[in-house]
């Protein structure tokens, strides 16, 4: 059975075959596609149809085993989801993940903070079965999700917040406390797994298509895609004021008024626009979206604006990549993002799934709204950064380098005598010292053919026999001063390779002696 091709127009029996055909077949990259909230299937599907649908693609990588790309889509639903039944399918799949991570606890346990008053049984042996068993439910899934991680890692606060379930979970609360660690950390805090940020792969719309693109503010005043976001660099968050989820829309537009408010007490030379964009500009009229950022604690100027699109919502869309989807003109699913752009309007930056920090975000767009010049001054100071290390580098690699090269054995140093003395020195006074010099040399050839043999490497050895070679020969002064560099490079890579040959085998032997030790306290281990 092969899995069909899932477009606009394909039905949830038709979702489901073909869902269940990738999972035998354990494809994995082809359903997290799936979890792409832009993806055609989820057109013109009903909010509570996109749950069961996502929670079955879930489900179905938790019986094959969750990969790392797949990671983010579960990490993501708990920490905002607010749909039990999706919630729950989560936190099965996270059980199959290879490696228990220590931050997975936080998570776990602030998706039962998100769905606890509103939770409900659940089954997953059939697709979208509604469960007739009242005890096994969302956060009863979540909390042996917790158990199979091992709850080593859950505070004081948050085994308060446990024990403060029904009693029907306490069960499993009073497994884990056994396990749980003694330290305290704020339960609110959320832990990174991911990088909160991403480049842009490239644009998907031509500038004659964005400069159609009008906007109107909460003021009713219009004005083009190029007036607003060109000029210095902006801020830019989408919501729409329908989203019933308070850690999306609505803590998004929060956010950006709190971004509003540091920004105010920097002492800017160019000021950062922030912008928000509804996904729903046909329902988010100007005095739906004014009161909704004046509820939120936005301030509306010049350079902080909530916006909606009157033409060319398509292809703002394009250009942000926006991940959601539509049934009519409401929103059946969408995700968190943010966006920093430049001067000239393009995106720099991409914050998606995960909950973004301000400070960092204002970072980015501080960068960029300082311009080319900041840029300029940045890589001339990180030139001359690298430049520093660069020298002070080379000053500790010197002197090693010095004693590494210098003689370290009589041997060498009877070579480098015996080359020199018999091409320069004017020894008719003492004819007996020839044979002691050729005596040296001797030694030096045969010492370094018996290190050559030694380390497998025969550099050292030909050079010196080259030189011994030019020595004997009758020949100028250059043969000589050549034969005294050949016999000279012969004693250094030999006294190196020496040294070289000697560290490797005290690297063996420690690491067998580290992996003898291991062996025995695996043995040790009960």
């Amino acid at each position: 059975m092969t899995a069909i091709a899932l477009t606009k127009s394909a039905t949830e029996a038709d979702f489901v075959e073909s869902v269940d055909c990738l999972i035998i077949a354990a494809d994995t990259p082809r359903l997290t596609e799936l979890l792409s909230e832009e993806h055609p299937v989820y057109s013109q599907k009903s909010t509570a149809a996109t749950a069961r649908m996502r929670a079955w693609i879930l489900v179905g990588l938790g019986r094959i085993g969750l990969c790392h790309g797949s990671l983010i889509y579960v990490i993501e639903e708990l920490d905002t989801g607010i749909e039990p039944y999706l919630v729950a399918a989560a936190a099965v799949a996270l059980r199959s993940y290879p490696s228990k991570e220590r931050t997975f606890a936080r998570y776990l346990v602030h998706a039962i903070e998100n769905i606890r008053y509103h939770d409900e049984p659940v089954n997953y042996e059939r697709y979208g079965e509604y469960s007739e068993d009242e005890s096994r439910t969302a956060v009863t899934e979540i909390l042996e999700s917790l158990e199979w991680h091992g709850a080593g890692m859950l505070t004081n606060d948050e085994m308060t917040f446990l024990r403060g379930l029904p009693d029907c979970h306490q069960e499993i609360v009073s497994r884990l406390a056994l396990r749980a660690d003694s330290h305290s950390t704020s339960c609110c805090e959320i832990p990174e797994i991911f990088g909160r940020f991403s480049l842009p792969s490239g644009r998907q719309v031509n500038e004659a298509a964005l400069g159609a693109v009008l906007f109107e503010d909460q003021d009713g005043s219009v004005f083009g895609f190029r007036e607003y976001f060109r000029g210095t660099s902006s801020i830019v968050a989408f919501f729409y004021t329908r989203c019933d989820n308070p850690f999306k829309c609505s803590l998004t537009v929060a956010k950006l008024a709190n971004i509003q408010r540091i920004l105010q007490k920097r002492d800017l030379q160019r000021p950062v626009r922030v912008a928000a964009i509804t996904y729903d500009p046909e329902f988010d009229d100007t005095t739906r979206i004014r009161v909704y950022g004046a509820d939120r604690g936005i301030e509306f100027d010049s350079h902080t604006k909530l916006l909606r699109c009157i033409r060319g919502m398509e292809t703002v869309r394009k250009y942000f990549r926006s991940g959601s989807n539509f049934i009519g003109s409401l929103i059946n699913r969408h995700r968190i993002e943010a966006f920093v752009l430049d001067r000239s309007g393009e995106i720099v930056a991409t914050f998606q799934r995960m909950r973004w920090d301000e400070e960092e975000i204002i970072e980015f767009a501080v960068d960029h709204a300082e311009g080319c010049e900041s840029v300029q001054r940045k890589n001339i100071s990180h030139a001359r950064s690298h430049l520093r290390r660069f020298f002070m580098g080379l000053l500790s690699i010197l002197p090693p380098a010095a004693v590494a090269f210098f003689p370290k054995c009589p041997f060498c140093w009877a070579a480098y005598f015996s080359a020199v003395g018999l091409s320069g020195l004017e020894l008719a006074y003492s004819p007996w010292f020839y044979p002691v010099l050729w005596f040296f040399l001797c030694i030096h050839v045969v010492s370094s053919g018996i290190r050559s043999r030694t380390t497998g490497k025969l550099y050292s050895f030909v050079m010196a026999v080259a030189g011994a070679g030019l020595l004997v020969l009758p020949a100028g002064q250059w043969s000589k001063l050549l034969a005294i560099g050949l016999i000279g490079t012969s004693s250094l890579i030999g006294s190196m390779e020496h040294q070289r040959s000697r560290l490797k085998t005290t690297a063996r032997s420690r690491s067998s002696s580290e992996f003898v030790c291991s062996a025995d306290d695996n043995e040790e281990t009960p």
